[in-house]
C-alpha cells in the first residue's frame, strides 16, 4: 500500500510541475551545526520549521556510515561528539542531550525577526524532553500559541507495530511565536491529587461521551495541561503504565483501528506521579 501511495505522490508533483513549469527563484542549502547557523544566515528569519531527534531513538550518522563511505564522506568527530542524540557510537549521554535540545530551540528563536514563528515536532515519553523545549522556548522570548497532535496515516516503525498501544506513532506540532515575552506558567501544582485530576480533565477533553480516542492524543494533552500548571516536572508516566492505567479505567486498545475504545464494567483508576 506505501508504495503504491508513493507512486501517486509522485505522479502529483509530477502533473504539478507540468502545470506549473517548475519553482523559479533562488534559495541557499547549508549543512552546518545548529550553533553555527545564526553567524551563516544572520537573524532575519521569517519561519522555522524543525524535527530534531527523538532522543535515543535514530543514531543518524551511525546509520549514515555505509552511505558516507560509498560517497567518499568523513564524519569527523566533532559532528559526533555534538550530535543531538542519546546513545550512538559514542554513547551520549541524556544530559547532553537535553543540553543540546535546549541551546537548539533558542538559537531558533535567535534567528526569528520579531513576531516571527517556530514551529517544532516532536513526539516521546521522557517528559523532561518536553520540559527542555518549552522551558528554553520561553525563557528566549518565544511564547506557545498552538500544540496539533497527528496521528492519522503515519508510517509506523517495526517497534510500534509490535507494541502498538505502548509505543508512541505520530507527532505533536508545537508553535510559538517571538513576541519578547515567552509566556510562563503560573505556578506550580503542590498536590498528588491535583495532578490526578489534571489527567481526569485530558481524559474527558479528549474523549467526551467516552468517544474512541488515539493514545498520542491522550498523551500530548497531559503533556500541555502539566505544562500550563507547572507541574511537567513532576510528571512521571511510563509507557507500560500508560497502557495499564488506561485498561484498568475501563478502556481497551483497538489494534486494527489504533484506538481506545470503552470497555464494559471499567475500574477506575489514577497514574501514578512523582512530584
Amino acid at each position: 500500500m506505501n508504495v503504491i501511495e508513493g507512486k501517486e505522490e509522485v505522479l502529483k508533483q509530477k502533473r504539478v510541475w507540468k502545470t506549473t513549469e517548475g519553482w523559479c527563484g533562488s534559495f541557499r542549502a547549508y549543512c552546518l551545526d545548529i550553533a553555527a547557523l545564526p553567524d551563516a544566515i544572520g537573524r532575519k528569519v521569517d519561519y522555522i520549521f524543525t524535527d530534531p531527534p527523538y532522543g535515543g531513538h535514530i543514531a543518524y550518522l551511525d546509520l549514515s556510515i555505509l552511505w558516507n563511505h560509498w560517497l567518499g564522506f568523513e564524519v569527523p568527530l566533532p559532528s559526533l561528539e555534538s550530535e543531538i542524540i542519546v546513545g550512538g557510537e559514542l554513547r551520549l549521554t541524556e544530559e547532553h542531550y537535553i543540553q543540546r535540545l535546549s541551546e537548539s530551540v533558542r538559537l531558533c528563536v535567535e534567528m526569528l525577526k520579531a513576531d516571527r514563528w517556530l514551529s517544532i515536532v516532536f513526539q516521546h515519553w521522557n517528559t523532561r524532553y518536553f520540559e527542555a523545549i518549552l522551558e528554553e522556548a520561553a525563557e528566549s522570548g518565544a511564547t506557545l500559541k498552538t500544540a496539533v497532535t497527528q496521528v492519522g496515516d503515519t508510517i509506523w516503525s517495526m517497534h510500534k507495530k509490535k507494541n502498538k498501544d505502548k509505543v508512541l506513532s505520530g507527532e505533536m506540532i508545537l508553535s510559538f511565536i517571538k513576541d519578547g515575552k515567552g509566556q510562563r506558567p503560573s505556578g506550580p501544582v503542590s498536590s498528588k491529587r491535583a495532578l490526578d485530576e489534571l489527567i481526569e480533565e485530558a481524559l474527558l477533553e479528549v474523549s467526551p461521551d467516552r468517544r474512541p480516542f488515539a493514545g498520542e492524543s491522550l498523551f500530548n494533552k497531559i503533556i500541555l495541561k502539566a505544562w500550563n500548571r507547572g507541574a511537567l516536572h513532576s510528571l512521571d508516566v511510563s509507557r507500560e503504565e500508560f497502557s495499564e492505567v488506561l485498561t484498568r479505567k475501563g478502556w481497551r486498545y483497538d489494534a486494527l483501528q489504533h484506538r481506545w475504545f470503552s470497555a464494559r464494567d471499567g475500574v477506575e483508576s489514577g497514574f501514578q506521579l512523582t512530584l
